[in-house]
């Protein structure tokens, strides 16, 4: 029985890494967009400067992203793997 709670346990836990480290990067990235374009827009450079600074900010915020999730893809994926090793095992 503990093998199996161990497995549980190790499969909730990736899980919710996986799921807190995504949603973290997500917000952030969101934060981080939000305030640069408050600065962006206080600097006194022409509009097409303007953009496309938040575009190149933008487009580095989608990469960062999709790498977090990539990130968070093999957390989940190795968790359980590591997770279903101890089906096998019997550790009473």
């Amino acid at each position: 029985m503990r093998t199996a709670i161990k497995a549980v346990m190790l499969k909730v836990t990736a899980f919710l890494t996986a799921l807190f480290f995504t949603g973290f990067s997500f917000f952030a990235s969101l934060v981080i967009f939000a305030e640069s374009i408050e600065i962006t827009q206080s600097l006194s450079l022409t509009s097409p400067a303007k953009y496309g600074i938040i575009f190149g900010i933008g487009f580095v915020l989608i990469w960062l992203v999709t790498l977090a999730a990539d990130s968070s893809q093999w957390i989940l994926k190795n968790g359980f793997k590591k997770a279903n090793t101890f089906k096998g095992e019997n550790n009473e």
